[in-house]
């Protein structure tokens, strides 16, 4: 309020000087005062409606010419009945004579409907453009105040974004250095020492690069399931490698869907749950399914295994992985995702991602040259 109060002062001096000083009328300070303040308090109370009209239809690149001529249309609407609002006004401060000065001395004016109309005809002339010029700057304002909110929002949700990838990562990198995974992993290697040197040295290789990809930063909350892949191999490998038998991998992924993209480090926490919690712990062999394929213009992925499952009662609570995962798509996607549990036939659990599909630019073709050449686990066409 106390912007239109300033605005309401500053118009009634301007409104002062130019009556007593260059129009060689006589009018009060108050007068002047009152008018001054009561138009501008009158735009203050149409305020809210123009800033609701600007947010409800923004102008933006897509839809520019329909929604420039709808506020046109729209501000000249706030115009008359802004004009209708300062007739009474205006017959209330300044008194019927000084309001009918400007019109022609005719008898025609003599009836009180000529009068209004005729003062509406004048008023709709002089102050049209301008009353349409205070509507534009108050929906720039709206506009201005929004753009800068959405701008905000985002690096909010940026900051957040980086603050859950950084949390993966970390969470990611925990779990492969678990003494129990390194010394099983070290023991699997020492092992094989003895009976398979260049698988041995292969696994060596296959822990190396899975520390280093854990601490890599792509620079971006999204990577193609190519490079996502190229992640996630090193860690089935081993873990391949380690249990031998007791897992089967089965990658069932299209070459075209390879330049996807996908947030970065969603499969890994999905595939280590599957296999710490559902595959390690059984005696006999265990089966891991990570599945991708494009349905309606979206990306479907899908991790499965026949472990023992879950419980869906109220006991069941979600780990750190899975959890952090729905958050991060949440964040990233908004509504325009989901995750999904639900038992497998036969035991066990699937998960299932739904993104909203798109490519990033291609690259080199590494995980399809590493998913063809690894020896240790199965891969199969869909």
């Amino acid at each position: 309020m106390l912007f239109w109060t300033v605005l309401g002062l500053i118009d009634a001096g301007q409104f002062y000087v130019h009556v007593n000083y260059f129009r060689g009328r006589q009018i009060r300070w108050e007068e002047a005062l009152v008018s001054g303040l009561a138009d501008w308090y009158m735009w203050a109370a149409l305020a809210p409606m123009i800033v609701a009209l600007g947010r409800r239809y923004p102008i933006e690149q897509s839809n520019w010419p329909r929604r420039v001529l709808l506020h046109l249309l729209a501000g000249t609407a706030v115009m008359i009945l802004k004009v209708s609002l300062d007739l009474p006004l205006g017959w209330l401060i300044h008194g019927k004579d000084r309001l009918v000065q400007p019109l022609p001395a005719d008898d025609r004016f003599a009836e009180p409907a000529h009068i209004i109309v005729e003062l509406f005809k004048l008023y709709v002339t002089v102050k049209f453009y301008v009353y349409l010029m205070i509507y534009g700057i108050i929906v720039g304002v709206a506009h201005f105040l929004m753009y800068y909110r959405r701008y905000r929002d985002r690096e909010l949700a940026t900051s957040r974004l980086e603050a859950r990838l950084a949390q993966t990562q970390l969470q990611v990198l925990r779990t492969q250095l678990h003494p129990h995974f390194l010394f099983n992993t070290l023991n699997a290697i020492s092992a094989l020492m003895h009976k398979d040197v260049a698988l041995a040295d292969r696994m060596i290789s296959r822990l190396g690069e899975l520390l280093r990809a854990t601490l890599d930063d792509p620079g971006s909350q999204e990577v193609s399931l190519r490079r996502e892949l190229e992640f996630l191999w090193p860690y089935l490998e081993i873990e391949q490698a380690r249990l031998g038998p007791r897992l089967a991998v089965r990658l069932d992924i299209d070459d075209e869907l390879l330049d996807a993209c996908l947030p970065y480090l969603i499969l890994q926490p999905l595939v280590e749950n599957a296999i710490r919690h559902g595959l390690a712990p059984r005696s006999g062999s265990g089966r891991l399914t990570v599945r991708a394929w494009r349905e309606d213009g979206r990306l479907v992925l899908e991790v499965a295994d026949n472990g023992p499952g879950v419980r869906f009662d109220h006991n069941f609570e979600e780990g750190i992985g899975l959890s952090n995962t729905r958050a991060r798509l949440k964040a990233l996607y908004g509504d325009n995702q989901s995750i999904a549990l639900r038992p497998a036939p036969g035991g066990g659990l699937i998960v299932t991602v739904n993104l909203p599909y798109r490519e990033s630019p291609p690259v080199a073709a590494l995980a399809e040259r590493e998913l063809a050449t690894a020896p240790a686990v199965a891969t199969s066409p869909q």
